[in-house]
Parts: structure tokens; C-alpha cells; sequence
């Protein structure tokens, strides 16, 4: 059935971008124009400038541009047809106009929105470190404790290696603390020291070329930063698993085997430090 704004959408010579936003939209125009039905066709704006978004397809200005371009086009046709209805059908578009850009608006930054957490994701999954404590992942830091056992066993350094629990029984641990614990760590240790996570709440750092008491002064610096980091109470408790090797005589294995040894006499006692 042919309608006023039928015709008029039927006879425009739209462009590339224009048709992009307004071809899904040019079934729906009668009954929110001539009907006042304005729901379903914004609905679909908002949905058709997400996906332009998550396609990019087209950029926010180049999306504006066009959704106004058809509009004033479809307009100019309506009133070309001179029929009765004509101002009035004109004065309602201008009306869909000012809506549909704001939907176009919040559809768009939706699109961005998962557009930029589908890259945060992916450059976290390539990342050697986690996005949140900055800390190597666990094939990372289990693979720089090889290099430097291998490296101070060669050079006759001295290593010092500490396994870090953060526990909350009562919660999940905030991310808010976790970001701070990755700026305290590198407040706290040396440039050419590492951390890294081995466990859920459960943290490796190696300290080499320090000496016993060297070690044991960091891992207290720490612990009080962590302590004071938190003003409401709901700071997670800690627990330190430290070892210090003189001469570097076990592997990578075994020392994370020793540090796990540490914490089960320390989750199944009351200290909050132990020496293996």
C-alpha cells in the first residue's frame, strides 16, 4: 500500500552511509510518523547504532551525519509530493529526528563500550602481566624463577623467594585492593625483582642478590604498607611464606614446594610469617 511517507521514502537517492542507518528504518516509518508510534522505530535505532559501532561501520559523526542527511532528504520529498498532510508528517519527523539522535547516541557508546572490552580482554588473555595487580601470570613468574635460579646458581648469588596469601574468608577479594597490592609490590621491591601471581590470592616474589635480612626488611616494608593501605577494615589478611638460599642449591620446583609447605604451617597456625 502506497503512503505519503512511503512514496517520498521510495523516491530518495540515498548514499552508502545514508542507506546504512536508514534502510532498517524505512519499514517502520508509517507508524511512527503518520501513526505516532515512535517506540519501535527508535528501539531499532538504538539497536541498528550499536551494531554500526561494534562493525565500524561508520564513526559517531559519520553515523549523525547521515541519520539528519535522511531525515532532511525525506522531508524535502514529503513536501515535494504536496499532499494535505505534508507540514504536519514534517513537522513530526523533525520531532523522530531530535529522539533518534539521542538514541543513536546511546547506542553507539554501548557498541563502543563492548567494542573496548573485547580488546581490554584480549590484550589481557595476550599480556604477560594481569591487568589489575600488574603481576606476571603464572607460567610467566614460574618461568622467571627458573632464569634467575639459573642465573644465581651461575653467578653464586644469593636468592630470596616469597610466597604472598591474601585471605578474606568473607568475601571475594576487591579488585580496588588487588590494584593497590600491584602498587605497593613495585613501591616496595627493586626494578630487577619480579612478582607475580601462582594461585587465586596467592603471589611470587623473587628477591635476587639479598641478603637474608635484606629480604626480611622488604617483605615487613610490605606488609605494613598492606596493612595501612585500607582505612575501613576490610583489608584481606596476609600471610608470608619467605626462604632465603645463600647459595642457590634446590630447582624451581622445589622451592615452590617448600614456600607451600610454609603456608599450610601458617594457615593451620596463627602467625602471619614463616622462614622454611
Amino acid at each position: 500500500m502506497h503512503t505519503v511517507l512511503g512514496d517520498a521514502y521510495a523516491s530518495l537517492s540515498l548514499d552508502e552511509k545514508v542507506r546504512r542507518i536508514w534502510e532498517p528504518l524505512a519499514a517502520h516509518l508509517d507508524d511512527a510518523v503518520a501513526g505516532d508510534r515512535t517506540a519501535p522505530l527508535l528501539d531499532l535505532v538504538e539497536s541498528e547504532s550499536y551494531v554500526i559501532a561494534l562493525d565500524e561501520a561508520l564513526t559517531h559523526s559519520e553515523l549523525m551525519s547521515a541519520f539528519s542527511a535522511g531525515c532532511l532528504a525525506l522531508r524535502e520529498a514529503v513536501l515535494a509530493g504536496g499532499a494535505d498532510e505534508a507540514p504536519e508528517l514534517c513537522r513530526r519527523l523533525q520531532a523522530l529526528e531530535r529522539d533518534g539522535l539521542v538514541r543513536l547516541g546511546i547506542g553507539y557508546c554501548a557498541g563502543l563500550e563492548e567494542h573496548i572490552e573485547h580488546f581490554r580482554q584480549k590484550v589481557e588473555h595476550q599480556s604477560a602481566c594481569e591487568v589489575v595487580t600488574g603481576a606476571l601470570k603464572t607460567d610467566e613468574i614460574l618461568g622467571k624463577l627458573a632464569e634467575e635460579v639459573t642465573r644465581c646458581q651461575r653467578m653464586d648469588l644469593p636468592l630470596g623467594v616469597v610466597a604472598l596469601s591474601l585471605h578474606d574468608d568473607s568475601q571475594e577479594i576487591a579488585e580496588e585492593t588487588l590494584h593497590r597490592l600491584g602498587e605497593l609490590v613495585t613501591a616496595a621491591t627493586r626494578p630487577y625483582d619480579s612478582f607475580g601471581r601462582i594461585g587465586v590470592g596467592l603471589y611470587l616474589l623473587l628477591f635476587p642478590d639479598v641478603t637474608r635480612a635484606g629480604l626480611m626488611s622488604a617483605v615487613e616494608r610490605l606488609r605494613h604498607e598492606l596493612a595501612e593501605q585500607s582505612r575501613t577494615g576490610e583489608q584481606p589478611f596476609m600471610l608470608f611464606s619467605l626462604a632465603h638460599f645463600a647459595y642457590v642449591d634446590l630447582g624451581p620446583a622445589e622451592m615452590v614446594k617448600l614456600l607451600d609447605q610454609g603456608m599450610e604451617r601458617l594457615r593451620a597456625g596463627e602467625d602471619y610469617l614463616n622462614w622454611s
